[in-house]
């Protein structure tokens, strides 16, 4: 009875995952993905511990931790070369990918970028072509190479038409409308954030949502029309606050203060940069230097 609850308890980790992202906070899942870990080694199942490494490792960057991430990320692909697991393995790869963005470490992220995508080409995974053409866009946009980023973003659109993959369909649009708003193309931008929140919401997918609604925001206030750029970094906040997602909240609240900086309202503006503040020095966030600075400037200007 007690090995069939730690089977059960490690299946329901692993075949919930996806779902349990898309509708549970960061912290609830490392709860679930811990314990679903705990009973993969206790009953021996090496491939469902890789799995749950790789899905702790998400949640862990998806709060910040990007060395905790990267910790479990590495153990992942341990694990998924030892089993000849390529899905896994590429897995692995763009999530180490993701995790190494975040500490602004460019050139790490690029040659996990291009390891995933040779891989997937490899072994014929369209589907998973598709996610590491987003990756490497990504990793362009990093670097400032926006049209390029936009090239490989319509790829991925191109093969998520082709496998009806809506989920990623979304996130090439998001990633888009960003790329287009640097290079001032405002228009583009927004027609494509807003086919990516039509999307998110048609899948109630409300991480993507709260993505595609800051990036609309960042359009707004290029174009200066701060108050509906307000309207929709406030309704950005509520979306990751109930993922969880509190490096996304420190984020947009530091945008959001800028957008108040930008109609003089500096009390509201330091208020903002303040929670962002506090939630970066919390996780440790190199973010948290350039917070610091905001915050010290207003302060000095209000007093």
């Amino acid at each position: 009875m007690k090995r069939a609850v730690t089977v059960a308890c490690s299946a329901y980790a692993s075949v919930g995952a996806d779902l349990l992202r898309l509708r549970v906070s960061s912290q609830a899942r490392i709860a679930v993905l811990d314990a679903g870990l705990r009973a993969a080694r206790e009953i021996g199942d090496i491939a469902a511990e890789g799995s749950h490494l790789g899905n702790l490792g998400v949640a862990y960057a998806e709060l910040g931790q990007a060395g905790k991430a990267i910790e479990f990320f590495n153990q992942r692909l341990i694990i998924a070369r030892k089993l000849g697991d390529f899905k896994g393995e590429c897995n692995a790869l763009g999530n180490l990918a993701g995790a190494y963005s975040m500490l602004g470490k460019k050139e790490e992220m690029r040659r996990f970028c291009e390891d995933e995508l040779a891989l997937r080409r490899k072994h014929g995974d369209r589907r998973g072509e598709g996610l590491a053409l987003c990756s490497l866009g990504l990793a362009h946009a990093a670097s400032g190479e926006f049209s390029q980023a936009i090239e490989l973003y319509e790829q991925q659109i191109n093969i998520a038409h082709e496998t009806g993959d809506l989920h990623s369909e979304a996130i090439a649009l998001v990633n888009m409308g960003a790329a287009c708003r640097e290079l001032g193309q405002t228009d583009k931008a927004v027609q494509c954030l807003e086919r990516g929140l039509l999307i998110s919401r048609q899948l109630r997918d409300v991480r993507t949502q709260g993505s595609v609604l800051t990036n609309l925001a960042n359009v707004f206030t290029v174009r200066g029309e701060l108050k509906r750029a307000i309207e929709l970094y406030e309704q950005s906040i509520k979306c990751k606050q109930a993922i969880g997602d509190i490096r996304g909240v420190a984020s947009t609240s530091l945008n959001l203060g800028r957008a108040y900086l930008q109609l003089n309202d500096h009390p509201q503006s330091l208020n903002h940069a303040e929670i962002a503040l506090q939630i970066y020095e919390q996780i440790h966030d190199p973010a948290a230097d350039n917070a610091r600075e905001i915050v010290a400037r207003l302060r000095k200007f209000i007093n």
